[in-house]
């Protein structure tokens, strides 16, 4: 979906989305002709309704439907992706928003709501929709900057999605890496190691997940670094399994089909990172994913069976389904040391157990830096991603010690486990700044507050890229 700012006498519309703030007929003095007189006939039928309304527009307007939606502060962005569903089921392939009266903030929630439900991928169905081609701001020069920065980031969410939402048979490890190559027209740096390059590594860890599986693994590097800027980067991280059957440690078949989505927090980072190119931001940033299948076959890792990490450290896999924080374990070993950055942020489909805890809705965060989840927090608040910290506890790491290795990849029964999962991962952050988003509850929903499509959500991509320009 494109965003552009236009003038009064742009060419016709589909629809006109048109905000409803305080005072309620703010909105009717930027308008125009005839488009004017009929907002003005119906503004208070709107507003009565407290829901969005469409109509047919007179021959005369610049569009066929006129959408009207009330907005509060608090909920400008629920309401305008409530209205561009109306919209979408108006069959509208072009939309002309109407926020001129709209402060600045207002605005960017309104947009950020239109973005969330006007992203639609066209999967494997003949008849499938691809939703909203572009969005058309009236007379928003004056906020060319909130434009630009909410199309790269729609941008960035669209990809994001449509990776998330592929099957698993279709974007494999490999078919995933190309898709990240061709994100090098945009000025990124994407480096791909295979299998052999991976093993040259010792990434022990994820090689042991990947070995299961036909497909071979493969990790990418994506660097966005910035003419004239000499900062250490902001290193991101991201788990991409693109599909986790559990291994021996065999999942339950009720919502096998899902775990195509397991790779979500992969495809955030590169969502994050095409979205900081889009906008030329002045701020480097190296992300590196891995990619791999957790299968069953006889050649898969057993429970019981020790690996040896990258950084040295080795594993006993009491649990083939705890592969995530494998995969991790050597990706942030790997970013510490060939980018040696400011500080590092992982994002993960890691546990279920963070829906227990939190909900559908709330990510978990967990930080060994204090400044670093004040960040992360303050992101949170601006763009309604909601996240909440949990404790590091420091006894809890010595539940992980191993018997027969110095780690084991589960912690003491079923209790704490989304915790247990990051205390794993903090082993091998060393000294450096680091934070964990355990987005498995997020990643994926039926029942989005955003009237998004069901499934893939696209979290933490707006999250994360406010992050960039903190």
């Amino acid at each position: 979906m494109k965003i552009t700012a236009l003038s009064t006498k742009s060419k016709r519309s589909d629809v006109a989305l048109i905000p409803i703030s305080d005072p309620q007929d703010a909105c009717i003095e930027t308008l125009a002709g005839e488009l004017k007189k009929f907002v003005a006939d119906h503004l208070g039928a709107a507003v009565e309704a407290g829901c969005p309304i469409a109509l047919p527009a007179p021959p005369a307007c610049p569009v066929k439907w006129v959408v009207l939606f009330s907005i509060k502060q608090s909920a400008a962005r629920q309401a305008s992706a409530k209205a561009l569903c109306q919209a979408l089921a108006l069959k509208a392939k072009t939309a002309r928003l109407y926020g001129q009266h709209l402060p600045p903030e207002t605005l960017q929630a309104v947009l950020k709501g239109v973005m969330q439900a006007g992203i639609r991928y066209p999967g494997q169905k003949a008849d499938d929709e691809r939703g909203l081609e572009s969005l058309h701001v009236d007379n928003a020069k004056e906020a060319a900057g909130i434009l630009k920065r909410t199309d790269a980031v729609a941008s960035g969410m669209e990809l994001c999605r449509k990776l998330v939402l592929q099957p698993a048979n279709i974007l494999t490890p490999r078919a995933f890496a190309d898709e990240c190559g061709a994100l090098s027209s945009l000025g990124l740096r994407v480096t791909v190691l295979d299998e052999h390059k991976i093993n040259k590594l010792g990434m022990g860890g994820l090689l042991g997940i990947a070995q299961g599986s036909a497909e071979p693994p493969r990790v990418v590097q994506l660097e966005w670094r910035p003419q004239d800027v000499d900062d250490p980067p902001l290193a991101l991280i991201g788990k991409g399994v693109t599909f986790d059957s559990g291994g021996i440690s065999l999942k339950q078949k009720a919502g096998m089909e899902r775990m195509k989505y397991d790779m979500a927090g992969a495809a955030a980072v590169v969502g994050v990172i095409k979205a900081a190119a889009l906008q030329n931001l002045q701020t480097p940033v190296c992300a590196v994913i891995g990619l791999v299948e957790n299968m069953p076959s006889g050649a898969a890792i057993k429970p019981g069976d020790v690996v040896t990490c990258m950084s040295g450290t080795t594993v006993e896999v009491e649990n083939t389904d705890a592969e995530g924080r494998m995969v991790l374990a050597d990706l942030l070993c790997f970013a510490n040391s060939a980018f040696e950055p400011k500080a590092m942020i992982n994002i993960a489909t890691l546990t279920g157990a963070v829906t227990t805890a939190l909900g559908a809705d709330i990510a978990g965060l967990y930080a060994n830096d204090d400044a670093l989840a004040a960040t992360l927090q303050d992101a949170a608040a601006k763009t309604g991603e909601a996240l909440w910290r949990m404790p590091l506890p420091e006894h809890y790491a010595d539940h992980m010690k191993g018997s027969v290795s110095d780690l084991r990849n589960m912690g003491r029964g079923r209790e704490a486990g989304s915790i247990y999962a990051a205390i794993f991962l903090q082993h091998f952050v060393g000294n450096t700044p680091w934070a964990h988003l355990d987005i498995a509850n997020t990643a994926w929903s039926e029942h989005d507050p955003y009237a998004a499509p069901q499934g893939a959500t696209g979290y933490s991509v707006d999250l994360l890229e406010r992050v960039l320009r903190a």
